[in-house]
């Protein structure tokens, strides 16, 4: 997993997060519908059934996530 303040990893548009498997390719993650212009994730945890928290600044679907998420 990497995180930052970026819309696109290596030219796939994945905003603030995205997975890179072991060959390099790269994915987003289920359940992120992160936007805003700006967006940063300065943090990630996983957590049950493969979900995730993260913290930054961002929007989630639409709705300000007050600098926290989770994501499913």
């Amino acid at each position: 997993m990497v995180s930052g303040t970026f819309n696109a990893f290596n030219g796939t548009p994945t905003p603030g997060i995205a997975r890179v498997t072991p060959s390099g390719t790269i994915t987003t993650v289920a359940g992120t519908a992160l936007t805003a212009p700006g967006t940063v994730v300065e943090s990630i945890a996983e957590g049950p059934e493969d979900s995730l928290y993260i913290g930054g600044l961002f929007t989630v679907d639409g709705a300000t996530a007050g600098n926290f998420a989770r994501l499913s």
